[in-house]
């Protein structure tokens, strides 16, 4: 964001919940939309782009996660019904070609989601508690600031925040530090900055995340009211302090 003129932090959530939306529409695999978000956030932090590209990178950078992810492959088609027939074809394919090249063709990487699923099973987490940590780290992934954390820490600070928030007798494990090689003091950062972004949900004007755990399939997570939040976030506030 230090030298991209045409793309602010504010406007970067507005994409992110607007691709949350398409995401869900195209009933595309998680790891898809942690994916999109990591090219958008890898190539603009080696590209500075113009107004007019921002939408462009976003719609070439979903083409391209669904084709790795390998679910549910994006025609060109599909993509210019997307942008709204705003973007053409050929732009979009060439904009994937600058996106591929600039990040050397390097699409491997390990999202929060991918950490989540696997010591949400060490920590054995039902499938409401999976989804409220879930629900967490796509809070998260619409905040430009959440870069600050390691996907591992951020995966695990959500299971802390989870089990406190479900006040549950260790919050901590002894086998969860084990296993997963973090202390308590390590997550409370991360956990505090996750608790603060679910008590905030809704304020800022974006609804698509809280919208899609607000249904049935993800056991209406988002519409759980937290009793302890207040009290929690008091309290990693002062630990953390």
């Amino acid at each position: 964001m230090i030298f991209q003129n045409a793309i602010n932090e504010k406007m970067r959530e507005l994409l992110i919940d607007s691709l949350v939306d398409i995401h869900r529409s195209l009933k595309l695999v998680p790891e898809a939309l942690y994916l999109t978000v990591n090219l958008i956030d890898r190539y603009l932090s080696q590209v500075t782009i113009i107004r007019e590209e921002v939408r462009l990178v976003v719609v070439a950078a979903l083409f391209i996660a669904t084709k790795y992810e390998k679910s549910y492959v994006l025609r060109l088609k599909d993509t210019v019904d997307i942008s709204s027939k705003v973007y053409t074809e050929k732009k979009i394919f060439e904009m994937e070609g600058k996106i591929l090249v600039s990040l050397g063709f390097n699409l491997l990487t390990t999202s929060s989601y991918t950490f989540l699923q696997r010591y949400a099973r060490i920590n054995r987490f039902n499938e409401e508690s999976f989804n409220i940590a879930r629900y967490l780290l796509e809070l998260a992934l619409m905040k430009y600031h959440t870069l600050q954390y390691t996907p591992s820490n951020l995966a695990c600070s959500a299971i802390y925040l989870v089990n406190k928030l479900q006040e549950k007798d260790d919050e901590w494990p002894d086998f969860m530090a084990k296993n997963t090689k973090y202390t308590e003091a390590e997550l409370r950062p991360a956990a505090k900055y996750l608790c603060t972004l679910l008590r905030n949900a809704g304020r800022n004007g974006l609804y698509a995340v809280m919208r899609k755990f607000a249904s049935e399939k993800f056991f209406k997570v988002s519409r759980i009211h937290w009793e302890n939040i207040h009290f929690i976030l008091k309290e990693l506030s002062l630990i953390h302090n």
